[in-house]
């Protein structure tokens, strides 16, 4: 009898196809009950429900059932017809290409559907704008309220093409930000579809998933780092609910880097494999050397081919001066080789939000008063995973100062 692995649980082929007949009608054609009745007519066990009930609860919960409940039947071989919205064109071999399951498509090409629709959106780009959304909340209150990131994604032409949104926990973000755990996903701006899913493991509420911050990388928990799958994938942040197999991860090494911020790229997630490629950065860069210096991050293949660079632009008017100094909205310019693949556009992409995750998400991190001194931070030095601030302490006449 044929089985499919449902979240580690095993499920007879011919359960998970009436399942997904009866989620369909239940959340698609608005018949309630229709898994209720299905469970009681059928024999699904204990541990059987308990891993579809999640899985129930997020495609009532989405926006929109039809797609939710298309891409579990595509991640479980089931899916026999048309996604939704496809209209059929009429020629025997584009309908068989459309019905093949996304699985089978990654299978046989360099990349999947997503990011081959997330390449079809950048077009012919050589360059994107990433620029982070501007929150009042978090300005008026120096960084104690930290809210979900959005990043806002256009081409040459000015054109929003794409957004990304932060989705973690609440008591997490507020407590540990920077270094918390979190889910970013990358939307299509049009139609809303997520493209990818990028998931960071870091700190947490109340158990953390690595032991992130500001310390030497002397082994793996202390690393940051990224996985990124294709699609929307549901579940919180080490927690995912039946996660597709990884597109790629981004993370650092051991010592990260020494004196060079580095983070190097595995597809498939294939930690034990040589990397493929590599993002390096600057010693110096952050505080208040952002309102004059760029800094740029180069992504290069193993073979030392440049594929792109990722690069976090100065100020330029009198409000992003304001804003670079009261909060950590942050923008970068992701610049593209005309030989790089959509693998190699979507890997930059995650990356960058990584980036900013990592060096650019300090709060109060050019100018701060502690114990009544007035700090200005200059820059910030990286040594082994560590960012070790240049600052210059301000106090009052009489007090004394130092260097």
């Amino acid at each position: 009898m044929a089985e499919i692995n449902v979240d580690g649980v095993m499920i007879p082929r011919h359960l998970v196809e009436q399942w997904v007949e009866a989620a369909h009608l239940e959340f698609v054609d608005g018949k309630e009950g229709e898994i209720g009745r299905l469970y009681d007519r059928e024999s699904f066990s204990g541990p059987m429900m308990e891993k579809l009930g999640p899985l129930e609860e997020h495609v009532r919960s989405s926006g929109n059932s039809e797609q939710a409940l298309y891409e579990l039947e595509v991640r479980w071989g089931v899916a026999n017809g048309l996604p939704p919205g496809v209209i059929p064109q009429g020629k025997a071999e584009l309908v068989m290409a459309q019905v093949v399951p996304v699985q089978q498509q990654m299978e046989g090409s360099a990349s999947g559907a997503r990011v081959q629709e997330l390449s079809s959106l950048i077009g012919n780009s050589q360059k994107l704008l990433v620029e982070q959304s501007f929150s009042l909340l978090e300005a008026l209150t120096g960084g104690a309220c930290e809210r979900n990131n959005q990043y806002r994604i256009t081409n040459e032409a000015g054109e929003d093409i794409l957004h990304a949104q932060e989705d973690s926990n609440g008591c997490a973000r507020c407590c540990c930000a920077p270094h918390h755990s979190t889910k970013v996903y990358i939307t299509n701006a049009q139609t809303n579809e997520t493209l990818l899913t990028i998931e960071r493991l870091g700190l947490d509420f109340p158990c953390p998933h690595k032991c992130l911050g500001n310390r030497c990388i002397c082994c793996d928990c202390c690393a940051d780092g990224i996985t990124v799958y294709e699609g929307h994938v549901f579940g919180d942040a080490g927690d995912l609910t039946a996660a597709p197999e990884p597109m790629v991860m981004v993370k650092q090494p051991i010592c990260g880097g020494g004196l060079t911020p580095t983070l190097n790229v595995y597809p498939k997630g294939q930690v034990e494999a040589p990397f493929s490629h590599q993002i390096t950065g600057p010693t110096l860069f952050g505080g208040c050397s952002e309102c004059c210096c760029k800094s740029t991050f180069e992504f290069k293949g193993a073979n030392g081919q440049h594929a792109g660079n990722i690069v976090h632009l100065v100020p330029t008017t009198c409000d992003e001066v304001c804003d670079a100094f009261c909060t950590d909205v942050d923008k970068f310019e992701l610049q593209f080789q005309q030989t790089a693949t959509p693998m190699d556009k979507a890997t930059a992409l995650a990356s960058a939000i990584l980036v900013d995750f990592m060096f650019f998400e300090m709060d109060n991190g050019m100018i701060a008063c502690k114990n009544g001194k007035l700090e200005i931070t200059c820059c910030f030095m990286y040594c082994c995973g560590s960012l070790v601030p240049c600052k210059i302490p301000l106090a009052k006449k009489g007090e004394g100062g130092g260097g």
